[in-house]
C-alpha cells in the first residue's frame, strides 16, 4: 500500500466530517486510519509535542508549565538552556535563570518538589500516578488541567477499543472526571477542556454532538463508529462538585481534583468532605494497567492552591513526602513565576492588602487553621500617642459609627473614625460598656422595685448611642442586627435612619475582616493609644493583637477574625472599629452616587445619609476643629 502523510489523513478526515460522510471501512484511507488507530499506546507522541503540534493543541506553553507536564510524564529534562527565569515577588526582576535539570535541583534543595534529578532520570518514560501541584492563585492551573485532560483523551482515542487494551468492560464507558468544589466551578474546568478536545483535529472527529453538554462530553472510540454504535462504551469525559456519593463507583482513568485544599475539609465525615471525595475517587483508578509495562496508568491528580494544614491535601502531600506512594509528584510553585502576565501592580496592591493572605493565594504556602490576626509590629505602624490626638473631626472629615451591641454575658461597644478625602481613618472615640468595667452602673437594667438586674437596659445604651451620633455627627454606621434585635426602635436621632442594621454570616464577616486587615496593613488607620496599652489586657491595642485570624474552606475561602476561648477574652472592640471603617468604606465608594444604584439596604441607607449631608459638608465650620495634618508620624494625607 502506497504511503499516506499525516496530513493527509487529517486533511481527509476534515473534509468527511464537514460532508457529513463516511469513507468506507475498506477504502485505502479508512486502513490507513485505522492503522494508526490500532498503534500501541506508547507509540503515540508525547504531551509535548501534542500540546504545541498545529494538529494537536497548537498551544505555546510557558518553559515552566513544559517542565511541569515533562515531570508528570517521566520526559527527559533539558540541561543546555537556562530557559526558565524565577522573578522575584512582584514580578520585576529576574533573580536566577534555570536550566530544566538545574531548576528540578533547585526545587528538590528547597523542598518544593520530592524529586531530584536521579530519582527522576531513574523513572523517564513513566507517567506520575498520584500528582499534587500545589500552585497559587493565577497559576494558570486551568490551563494545566486542560492540557493534560485532552492529551489524555487523545492517548486513549489512539486505540481502536480502549476498552479491549485496557480489559475492562466493553461496555462502559472509560471516564475522565474533573472535580472542584462546587457544579458551577466544575462545569468551568471542563469547558477549557472540551475547548481543547474540539479544536483538535485529530479528537473533534470522536466527539458525540448529543453528549455535548456544561456537564460532560461523550466521545466514539473508532471501534464504536465502525460498528455503527453509540458513544455509551466510548470516553466520557464528566465535571463533578465534590460529592462522594455521586462519585463512588465509577471507573476513571484519570481523576482530577482543582482546587482540592477548599474543599470541606472541616466537615470531616460529611458526604462532601475532602476526605471523603478522595476515598471515594482514589480507587476508581486502579482497573488501568498498561498491558505492556504492566505499570499503572489511572492517574489521580491535584492541581490547587492550599488551604491550611489541617486539610487532607496537606496530609496527601505529607504521605508523598514520607515514601508511602512510591508514584507520587509534588510540585509547590508561587505563580509569580509561572505566569507571566501577572501584573506587578496587582502583585504589589493584593501584597498590601493582605501579607498573610498573599502568602496563600499567590505563594502557595499552607496557612494554620487559626493564625493571629494582627501582629505588634502591624499595630505599633498605626498607634500614635494619645497626646498627639484630638477628638474632633476637622472640616474635611466624615465620620462614621461601628456598634457591637450585647447587653447579658458580653459588652456592649461603640467605635467612632473620622475619614479624610483620601480615605485615611482616625479612630477618634471608642468606649466599651461591660459589666466587668467601670462606669457600667449608668447602663444597667433595673427591675420594676428599682433594684439592679444582671443586664444592661438597651434603651440606656440606646440614648448614649443617640449623644455620641449627634456630638460627632455621624453620618452612617453599621451594627449587628441578630445581636441587637430592638435597637431601633429604641433610637431617637438621625441614628435611628442611618445606623443600618445588617446580618453578620459569614461572607459579611469575611468582606469586613478583609477591610480591616487592608487599612491596617496599609496604614489607613491611626489608633490613638498610650504605650502602657500594650500591657492592658481591656485595651484595644492589646485586644487586637490577641485575636486569632480564622480560615474556612469553599470557593472562594472565608475568614473569620475573633477572639479566641480563653477566659477573659473579648473582641467587642475590633467588631466596632471593624464595623465603623466598613462602613466608612462604602460611605466614601458612594459619595455623590444616586440611591437606585445601591445594591443593599446598608449601602442605600448610607446613600441616602450621605446626599442628605452633602450640603452641611461643603459648608465652612463656625468653629475651629482642626488637626494637624501630618498628625501620621510621616503618613502621607493627614
Amino acid at each position: 500500500m502506497p504511503s499516506i502523510s499525516q496530513q493527509t489523513i487529517l486533511e481527509e478526515i476534515e473534509k468527511q466530517r464537514v460532508a457529513k460522510t463516511r469513507v468506507s471501512p475498506t477504502s485505502q484511507l479508512s486502513t490507513a486510519i485505522k492503522k494508526i488507530a490500532q498503534q500501541d499506546a506508547g507509540e503515540a507522541v508525547d504531551i509535548i509535542t501534542y500540546v504545541k503540534a498545529p494538529w494537536g493543541l497548537n498551544e505555546n506553553p510557558y518553559p515552566i508549565q513544559l517542565f511541569m507536564l515533562k515531570l508528570i510524564y517521566g520526559i527527559a529534562l533539558d540541561d543546555k538552556e537556562p530557559i526558565i527565569p524565577i522573578h522575584d515577588r512582584f514580578r520585576e526582576n529576574i533573580q536566577h535563570a534555570f536550566t530544566e535539570a538545574e531548576f528540578l535541583e533547585f526545587l528538590y534543595r528547597n523542598k518544593r518538589c520530592n524529586l531530584s534529578p536521579e530519582d527522576h532520570e531513574q523513572r523517564l518514560g513513566q507517567k506520575r500516578t498520584q500528582v499534587i501541584f500545589r500552585i497559587g492563585r493565577r497559576g494558570t492551573k486551568t490551563t494545566l488541567s486542560q492540557w493534560i485532560a485532552a492529551y489524555e483523551v487523545y492517548k486513549l482515542l489512539r486505540q481502536y477499543s480502549p476498552q479491549q487494551y485496557f480489559k475492562v468492560r466493553a461496555d462502559q464507558p472509560i471516564r475522565l472526571t474533573l472535580i472542584a468544589t462546587s457544579e458551577t466551578q466544575a462545569q468551568k474546568l471542563l469547558g477549557p477542556a472540551r475547548s481543547a478536545i474540539k479544536r483538535s483535529p485529530v479528537l473533534k472527529q470522536y466527539v458525540d454532538k448529543r453528549g455535548d453538554s456544561a456537564s460532560k462530553i461523550k466521545l466514539n472510540t473508532q471501534r464504536n463508529l465502525d460498528m455503527g454504535i453509540g458513544p455509551e462504551s466510548g470516553l466520557e469525559l464528566l465535571a463533578s462538585p465534590c460529592s462522594a456519593r455521586a462519585l463512588r463507583g465509577d471507573s476513571n482513568i484519570m481523576v482530577l481534583l482543582e482546587e482540592y485544599g477548599f474543599f470541606n475539609w472541616e466537615l470531616q465525615d460529611s458526604n462532601k468532605s475532602d476526605r471523603q471525595v478522595y476515598t471515594a475517587v482514589a480507587p476508581s483508578t486502579a482497573d488501568f494497567t498498561d498491558p505492556i509495562t504492566r505499570k499503572p496508568v489511572g492517574m489521580v491528580m491535584i492541581i490547587s492552591t492550599p488551604l491550611t494544614r489541617e486539610s487532607h491535601m496537606f496530609e496527601l502531600e505529607d504521605n508523598i513526602w514520607n515514601g508511602k506512594e512510591p508514584q507520587g509528584l509534588i510540585l509547590w510553585l508561587p505563580s509569580y513565576w509561572i505566569n507571566q502576565l501577572i501584573p506587578p501592580e496587582k502583585l504589589k496592591s493584593d501584597w498590601e492588602r493582605d501579607h498573610l493572605g498573599f502568602s496563600q493565594e499567590y505563594e502557595a504556602e499552607y496557612l494554620d487553621s487559626v493564625e493571629s490576626a494582627f501582629s505588634k509590629e502591624m499595630l505599633e505602624a498605626i498607634r500614635v500617642d494619645s497626646a498627639s490626638g484630638s477628638p474632633i473631626p476637622t472640616a474635611d472629615e466624615t465620620t462614621w459609627m461601628g456598634v457591637d451591641l450585647g447587653l447579658k454575658n458580653d459588652g456592649t461597644s461603640i467605635a467612632i473614625v473620622a475619614t479624610n478625602q483620601n480615605g485615611y481613618n482616625r479612630l477618634i472615640h471608642r468606649e466599651n460598656i461591660r459589666m466587668d468595667l467601670p462606669g457600667y452602673e449608668s447602663y444597667i437594667a433595673m427591675d420594676q422595685l428599682g433594684q439592679p438586674l444582671d443586664y444592661l437596659d438597651i434603651a440606656k445604651v440606646a440614648a448614649r448611642i443617640d449623644h455620641l451620633w449627634g456630638y460627632y455627627g455621624c453620618m452612617g454606621g453599621i451594627y449587628d442586627q441578630w445581636n441587637a434585635f430592638g435597637l431601633q426602635s429604641h433610637l431617637k436621632s438621625r441614628a435611628r435612619d442611618a445606623l443600618a442594621h445588617i446580618e453578620f454570616n459569614a461572607s459579611n464577616n469575611d468582606r469586613v475582616a478583609r477591610n480591616t486587615i487592608s487599612m491596617i496593613q496599609q496604614q489607613r488607620v491611626v489608633i490613638y493609644a498610650p504605650e502602657e496599652d500594650w500591657n492592658n489586657e481591656q485595651s484595644l491595642l492589646w485586644e487586637l493583637n490577641h485575636l486569632q485570624r480564622l480560615q474556612t474552606s469553599g470557593d472562594p475561602p472565608k475568614i473569620k477574625i475573633q477572639a479566641s476561648n480563653i477566659k477573659g477574652r473579648h473582641d467587642d472592640q475590633y467588631s466596632a472599629l471593624s464595623r465603623a471603617l466598613w462602613s466608612s468604606k462604602i460611605g466614601t465608594e458612594l459619595h455623590n452616587v444616586p440611591i437606585s444604584s445601591a445594591s443593599n439596604p446598608m449601602r442605600d441607607k448610607i446613600a441616602k445619609s450621605l446626599r442628605e449631608r452633602a450640603e452641611t459638608l461643603r459648608a465652612p465650620r463656625t468653629t475651629d476643629r482642626s488637626v494637624p495634618r501630618n498628625m501620621r508620624r510621616g503618613k502621607p494625607g493627614w
